[in-house]
């Protein structure tokens, strides 16, 4: 069963404190504004625990996107061959999701964050690929090892796009005869 205290918030206003205890699980705290949205989180959160479904989200909710991507960064693209990487994560960390929370970020984001990056910058379909997957591997590795299992990957919900036809070009006329001089000479 959940508690709800009232506390003085910011500016000397009310507002409520959720507190559920569970054995087995961790204690789970959140401030709310108004009672009523502190009893709708209580409920939905111990619905999830008495049905085993519980994963707590403060990890997400607690770490930003920059946080995460100097993290991947020390942890995972260190031990990698090639360290392309690293102009990638910046531009993300930058970017406009960078000081967001890794719970907020949505498929819808990524996506306008990705079409700024293709006109501001005129890059191919390509490029938008390979910044794409080192921001979904960078989700993935948080979901399986970080202990953030309740974020899924935004990166999955984005449009990719399509890369264009590869050039199929074949000699004609005197093109293979000139081109045996100029090899020659």
């Amino acid at each position: 069963m959940a508690s709800f205290i009232p506390r003085k918030g910011p500016g000397g206003r009310r507002v409520w404190q959720a507190h559920i205890r569970r054995r087995g699980y961790r204690p789970q705290v959140r401030t709310f504004d108004a009672k009523a949205e502190a009893e709708a989180w209580a409920a939905t959160i111990e619905s999830e625990i008495a049905r085993g479904v519980f994963v707590s989200r403060a990890e997400a909710e607690s770490t930003t996107l920059r946080e995460a991507l100097e993290r991947y960064e020390c942890e995972v693209v260190s031990g990698k061959k090639s360290k392309g990487q690293t102009s990638i994560i910046k531009w993300w960390a930058a970017s406009a999701l960078g000081g967001r929370s890794m719970a907020s970020i949505r498929g819808k984001d990524i996506a306008d964050t990705i079409k700024i990056k293709a006109a501001e910058s005129g890059s191919s379909p390509k490029t938008i690929l390979i910044y794409l997957a080192t921001l979904r591997h960078m989700f993935n590795i948080a979901a399986r090892e970080w202990g953030m299992e309740s974020v899924r990957n935004p990166v999955d919900l984005v449009r990719k796009p399509r890369l264009p036809q590869g050039r199929d070009r074949r000699l004609v006329g005197d093109e293979h005869g000139r081109l045996m001089t100029a090899a020659q000479a």
